[in-house]
């Protein structure tokens, strides 16, 4: 397994592997967010296939994590404790105090994960999804 920073030549990889997903990027979403360097991220790759990632955002003393994605053929395997973990040394790089994000209220798999990396709920948005669905909203302390 390679981890590796998100590139522009990663974008097909990640719309490919995101094709199924509701809530996916697309491609027009993730180039323009590279160039214009304001979408940071990681991926995995085994073999040259690409099996997960995590985009992002920073703004001052915070972050937004954006998507952590595994190929679902690869889970269980640590890869996104992997890009978790590099996710925060970047922050602590970057001096960043905290990460925020929204996840569907309905998806535990994901709300267990980032719980175990140390997030809290903050709050429940109402309807946050295109599709009527709320979303937790959570919070990690970085330094």
């Amino acid at each position: 397994m390679t981890l590796t920073t998100l590139g522009l030549s990663d974008v097909k990889d990640i719309v490919n592997l995101t094709s199924d997903w509701q809530d996916g990027w697309s491609e027009k979403m993730l180039i323009d967010g590279v160039n214009a360097n304001n979408l940071f991220g990681f991926v995995v790759r085994q073999q040259d296939s690409l099996v997960g990632f995590l985009t992002y955002t920073i703004g001052g003393d915070f972050s937004d994590l954006l998507d952590i994605v595994v190929d679902k053929t690869q889970r269980q395997k640590g890869i996104a404790t992997l890009l978790m973990q590099a996710y925060f040394d970047k922050l602590k790089e970057n001096k960043v105090e905290k990460s925020l994000l929204e996840v569907r209220k309905n998806n535990l798999v994901a709300i267990n994960l980032y719980k175990k990396h140390g997030y809290d709920q903050l709050y429940i948005r109402t309807k946050y999804y295109p599709d009527g669905e709320d979303a937790l909203v959570m919070e990690k302390e970085i330094l």
